[in-house]
């Protein structure tokens, strides 16, 4: 309770000050956007998901949870990384937003063709006798093609306009969670769920555009063929890395497949939700905070190494504090929700929830390396995790199936956020550390600040 006055006071401090600090406000109330996003996804995703889970039972929930883990790869080659390049731009060069935002556009939509081409070609030469699994990513992969207009997402965000963006997909979500409760009512076949997560990403491309023509690019969409070169250049070590952590976040869904089933697959993919779902709100607080965290590296090094390390202690004990929740409800959540089918689903989860711990320590290892401009460290971090991830499948799936994968994704999570920093960045790794002692989170700066 000694820490309860200090933080209070400085809380009250925070808040008197927000009239005379426009940016903030418009920077708090983006990112409160973005977190009911979340929160609305965590919400309809968790308990529809689960009614579909049940209604399709383990082997044709395994099927369609196949489909979307095999298009993760594809899904991160179809983005193609631009974001971050495409805030940049324009910001430094407004005038020419117009033709930034439609050269984004092109360039997403040519590469998600292809990519939904490939992913079907290697879906047919892996599975030449399953012609259900090539129907499922043939559907699904036409979402990609949609979602090429999550440029115009990129930059509603960065005009602070995250309300239009967020509106949009809220209302596309909420549609198809609708069209997916209709579907169970009326005992729709697998290939229909398929079809309503393609639904839900044509149904956001179309909001997405109407909220455009609300806050249009200073001059209209075009092309331009240098800028297309100069983008694809820059963006090339970040799409390295967006692949190679799409790799490690769905091959273990792909390896139990192959190892041990549809079945074995359903078990498990019906638990990750209720693991997976809180992670959204880890990476929703990592935009709020990292804009701060940049701006403090270079106006003061001291306070910025001081607030990376309370956020280092911050997002370590919320994931402890997920991990120990999953664990304690698992029982209760997955017997009312899932049914008897999925009796085995609920080790896996509290398994699984361990993975928590080092998935929110790598997310606030991310603030470090973006606000320091050292992204080859994601790139092997991701690496490292992938391969030990591999590892660890072929070494556990064949002997305890679905609690195998389980326990493979919390010794990769471990090896990717925290055990590999020790070589590629001790610093970090130290202060990742230091974050098992909470009391460092409330004690007060020596300025106030």
């Amino acid at each position: 309770m000694r820490f309860a006055g200090p933080l209070a006071r400085r809380l009250g401090d925070f808040v008197r000050t927000l009239p005379e600090r426009p940016y903030l406000r418009a920077l708090l109330a983006n990112a409160g956007w973005l977190m009911a996003d979340r929160l609305l996804r965590l919400v309809l995703g968790v308990f529809i998901g689960a009614w579909v889970a049940r209604y399709l039972g383990p082997e044709s929930y395994g099927e369609l949870a196949y489909g979307v883990a095999f298009l993760a790869v594809f899904q991160a080659l179809s983005a193609l990384s631009l974001e971050g390049v495409l805030v940049r731009e324009v910001s430094q060069r407004p005038q020419r937003s117009g033709m930034l935002v439609g050269t984004a556009f092109c360039l997403r939509l040519a590469v998600s063709v292809l990519a939904w081409a490939a992913a079907c070609l290697a879906v047919r030469l892996m599975r030449p006798e399953d012609t259900r699994a090539l129907l499922i990513v043939g559907i699904l992969g036409l979402g990609m093609l949609f979602q090429s207009t999550d440029v115009i997402e990129t930059w509603l965000q960065s005009q602070m306009r995250s309300r239009l963006s967020v509106s949009a997909k809220a209302f596309a979500y909420c549609t198809t969670s609708v069209i997916k409760i209709l579907l169970v009512l009326n005992e729709a076949p697998l290939w229909t769920f398929a079809l309503a997560l393609t639904l839900d990403a044509a149904l956001a491309a179309g909001a997405l555009l109407i909220a455009y023509r609300r806050h249009r690019a200073l001059s209209r969409w075009s092309w331009d063929g240098e800028t297309a070169r100069l983008m694809l250049r820059e963006t090339a070590p970040f799409l390295l890395a967006s692949l190679a952590m799409a790799a490690f976040a769905r091959v273990d869904q792909i390896m139990l497949r192959e190892l041990a089933g549809d079945h074995a697959l359903g078990v498990y993919s019906a638990a990750l939700p209720f693991s997976l779902v809180w992670q959204m709100l880890a990476v929703a607080a990592y935009v709020s905070l990292l804009p701060r965290l940049s701006s403090l590296r270079i106006q003061d090094e001291a306070m910025y190494a001081r607030r990376l390390q309370q956020c280092f202690i911050l997002f370590l004990w919320c994931g402890v504090l997920v991990a120990a929740t999953m664990a304690l409800l698992a029982d209760v959540l997955l017997t009312h929700l899932l049914g008897a089918a999925y009796a085995e689903s609920v080790d896996v989860l509290r398994v699984h929830a361990l993975s928590n711990i080092f998935y929110f320590l790598g997310i606030a290892r991310n603030l470090a390396t973006v606000a320091e401009r050292r992204s080859a460290i994601a790139l092997w971090s991701a690496l490292a995790g992938l391969f030990v991830n591999l590892m660890a499948l072929l070494l556990l799936v064949p002997r305890f199936g679905g609690q195998g994968a389980a326990w493979a994704a919390v010794i990769s999570s471990a090896c990717s956020a925290y055990l590999v920093q020790r070589i590629l960045d001790p610093r970090v790794f130290r202060m990742q550390s230091r974050a098992f002692n909470v009391a460092r989170l409330f004690r007060p700066a020596a300025d106030g600040r």
